[in-house]
């Protein structure tokens, strides 16, 4: 009898580090939002991870202590995630929060072919920016843009640490707005903006932020009259 009392406890405990164990298997995708950018974080049963985000793929390791899942541990990128088994969460304290749910990164409208000038008049702000590899809001990001175009005549105000207006009156080609301003003195530079309409009435205008492209999606807040 003792023998059998032996056995039952023994696969009675077995049982329940079973059940440790598939609580706390975090191997799998993992998927994040962060400053409006998806990410996937893809952890492997190698103890070896794989990051995905804005187009750039960043690998790793990773390890399990109790409750917290740490990412290169002992580096300078070390981080720690609070792992929730029930909830299905890993939380860097609360600058990025993965779950199990996709999530699907934002992306723009198409480009209207041979848009018309009619298509980009109006007063429009700035929402997103796709800028330095990622596409960020335009609060998370620190720059802006408002725009006021009626006919070919464009008014642009960009906030990037300082706030500068470009006027002027814009060229349509090939259905592309474009902008040219001169430089004011031999201390700047000329700066060209250029303006697509997008198929969900939304328009994109791209321009120079310090020699790289960046492009500003931006929504009508107001028509004109």
């Amino acid at each position: 009898m003792k023998k059998i009392l032996t056995a039952i406890i023994a696969l009675m405990m077995l049982a329940v580090l079973a059940c440790g164990a598939a609580a706390e298997d975090v191997t799998g995708e993992w998927y994040a939002e962060v400053y409006g950018m998806a990410m996937k974080m893809t952890v492997n049963a190698d103890n070896t991870y794989v990051l995905e985000a804005a187009g750039d793929v960043a690998p790793g390791t990773w390890e399990l202590d109790g409750t917290n899942l740490i990412v290169d541990k002992g580096t300078e990128a070390e981080g720690v995630f609070a792992y929730d088994a029930a909830a299905q969460t890993l939380d860097m304290a609360g600058e990025m929060l993965f779950t199990r749910t996709a999530i699907e990164a934002w992306a723009p409208a198409a480009v209207r072919a041979e848009a018309a000038l009619a298509d980009f008049e109006g007063v429009w702000t700035a929402q997103r920016v796709d800028a330095f590899g990622a596409v960020l809001p335009v609060d998370d990001a620190g720059v802006f843009m408002d725009a006021g175009i009626a006919g070919a005549n464009v008014s642009l105000t960009v906030t990037f640490i300082d706030t500068e207006t470009f006027e002027g009156e814009a060229v349509l080609e090939n259905g592309v707005l474009t902008l040219t301003v001169p430089a004011k003195d031999e201390y700047s530079e000329e700066q060209v903006f250029t303006a697509n309409a997008l198929e969900d009435g939304s328009i994109a205008v791209t321009m120079d932020l310090f020699s790289e492209p960046a492009t500003f999606y931006m929504e009508k807040v107001q028509k004109l009259d």
